[in-house]
């Protein structure tokens, strides 16, 4: 929820010593609302992206549905993508994506966030489906 100036004064803080990353919109158009968010998700995440871009940042925290947004204002951020989950259950997340589909959009600066649907239960074997569910 920074702008330009405290986003500018962290990276010029972290001095290439470590890469700072930004937050768009992880949660659905009500929840935006609710804090006073009048943009649309769209807009919203237009406007971070581009001000990720503004203030060198090396990247972002992003849905994996908004990849192919992110990719149509820059090619060079990395973007950070949780919420990636197996099957039906979203749990508290609303914006979700399966990783066999985000391994189809995904480029060398995509990276999936996987949490639950890999401690929850066997790690090992939860680790193998994943990786199965893209072959």
């Amino acid at each position: 929820s920074g702008d330009y100036e405290m986003l500018k004064a962290a990276q010029d803080a972290a001095a290439n010593t470590i890469e700072l990353l930004g937050v768009t919109v992880l949660t659905s158009q009500s929840n935006l609302e609710g804090i006073g968010v009048k943009n649309s998700v769209k807009d919203q995440i237009k406007l971070l992206v581009n001000l990720a871009i503004k203030t060198k940042i090396s990247g972002v925290i992003a849905s994996a549905q908004d990849v192919s947004l992110i990719r149509s204002i820059s090619k060079e951020l990395k973007v950070f993508c949780p919420g990636i989950r197996s099957g039906e259950d979203k749990q508290d997340q609303k914006r979700v994506m399966s990783y066999s589909d985000f391994s189809k959009i995904a480029d060398d600066k995509c990276f999936a966030v996987i949490g639950r649907p890999i401690i929850e239960g066997d790690p090992v074997q939860n680790i193998k489906k994943i990786i199965q569910s893209v072959k």
